[in-house]
């Protein structure tokens, strides 16, 4: 028997080859939290035994000696208590093992343990990705970080009450702030002279327009992508100076001069936005923000069924100013009434083809779609919606065959969830 055990090969492989292999089985990311919308930090489901960097650890003995003398196991945990009161030693041992790689966590709001948040600051020297979305009674622990986070700089989300936390803004390049009012946003920012990749989630504006605009303006001259999510207005962007940005997603509460806003920050002369993500967007306002997006290559709509139009299908076709140097147009739109739909089926077919081949009486064209999405959500129980659901199904079947060999995806569904 033990001849037999001896001969598997998985269990005489050389040691570095056995470490590589446990960290690619290191479990993925998970998905966002189920109360929050966004999840920046890489943290594996850590403290599972059923996944690495325990489960092979309890494997036999020569599997677990090589998994607790591989720091880079260890080097993401997250620290989510709520159900395990014995997590101080769990802890101790499990940041002990990462030495000296730097530490990618997550403290959440059920670890109320003195001694974990001890623990973790200990090794404060060594954060360089962090989520932070500890109770205000906990903060107070926070103090002993100050000027002692030389790595912190990749990745940092926090939320709301722990703003008081005194972090190193100036070398953050990666930041996530959560339910924040727009000026503390702003103050935030100010701080954050490198800044490469910024979302503002669920963030409010409980003054009016004019309260911000008494601001100086503030300029980040790397960042390249921001995301802005919540009950706020875009009087925000219009106090940021952004040269380099080229990633756009918004997905706000919009007011009635959100558009006039839009198309004054995208006139300005460094201006060259690549891909743009749209909520909540009629067909009207996205032809008014045409000529500012002419270096656009991906397009993202998550809107209603005031946006799929016929002027805008045959602007689309026809215009070869319109979105010339797009490559991805990604479309997810609630019809709710197809019946009552503002554009026929002819004009769409003829966009795609214009827009995908080159092809059919649409203008002529140097950049072609690679990428086309269209995914709605119709009314299951009305029998015009599924009549005309029959329409863009047929469209769908007609044109994949012509078009599935010759682009990366090509793709008009029902279905989608984003409306449920």
């Amino acid at each position: 028997m033990s001849e037999s055990i001896n001969e598997v090969p998985a269990l005489v492989l050389p040691t570095e080859i056995l470490a590589h292999i446990f960290t690619i089985c290191l479990p993925p990311p998970p998905g966002p939290h189920p109360f929050r919308t966004f999840n920046v930090v890489d943290t594996p489901s850590a403290f599972r035994p059923s996944e690495a960097p325990l489960l092979v650890a309890s494997i036999c003995r020569r599997w677990r000696h090589v998994a607790l003398s591989t720091s880079h196991l260890w080097v993401c945990p997250c620290l989510d208590f709520h159900k395990k009161r014995d997590a101080e030693g769990v802890v101790s041992s499990w940041l002990s093992r990462s030495l000296p790689y730097p530490l990618s966590f997550t403290l959440n709001d059920y670890v109320g343990l003195p001694q974990v948040l001890k623990e973790t600051i200990t090794h404060c020297e060594r954060w360089t990705a962090v989520e932070i979305l500890v109770s205000s009674r906990d903060l107070s622990a926070f103090s002993k970080v100050r000027g002692r986070l030389p790595c912190l700089k990749n990745s940092v989300h926090i939320i709301g009450r722990a703003i008081s936390i005194l972090l190193p803004w100036h070398q953050l390049t990666t930041l996530t702030c959560e339910f924040f009012n727009d000026i503390e946003c702003l103050e935030i920012l100010r701080q954050c002279a490198v800044l490469v990749d910024c979302s503002l989630i669920s963030y409010y504006a409980p003054r009016s327009g004019e309260a911000i605009l008494s601001h100086p303006p503030i300029f980040l001259r790397r960042l390249r992508s921001l995301k802005l999510e919540g009950e706020g207005d875009l009087d925000v962007i219009r106090l940021l100076e952004l040269p380099s940005l080229r990633v756009l997603r918004l997905e706000v509460k919009r007011r009635t001069n959100d558009v006039e806003i839009l198309i004054e920050f995208m006139n300005r002369p460094e201006f060259h936005l690549e891909s743009l993500c749209l909520w909540m967007i009629k067909s009207q306002q996205l032809l008014l923000c045409l000529p500012f997006l002419t270096s656009l290559v991906t397009l993202k709509v998550r809107t209603c069924e005031e946006f799929l139009t016929e002027e805008l299908l045959l602007r689309l076709t026809h215009d070869p100013t319109a979105l010339p140097n797009l490559r991805k147009l990604d479309i997810d739109v609630d019809l709710q009434h197809p019946h009552e739909l503002d554009f026929t089926n002819i004009s769409l077919r003829e966009m795609i083809l214009s827009r995908c081949l080159g092809a059919g009486t649409g203008a002529a064209r140097n950049v072609c779609l690679e990428v086309f999405r269209l995914v709605y959500k119709a009314d299951d129980e009305d029998e015009d919606d599924e009549e005309d659901d029959q329409g863009l199904t047929a469209l769908a079947l007609e044109l994949a065959p012509i078009l599935e060999p010759r682009m990366v995806e090509f793709k008009i569904s029902a279905g989608s969830e984003r409306w449920a």
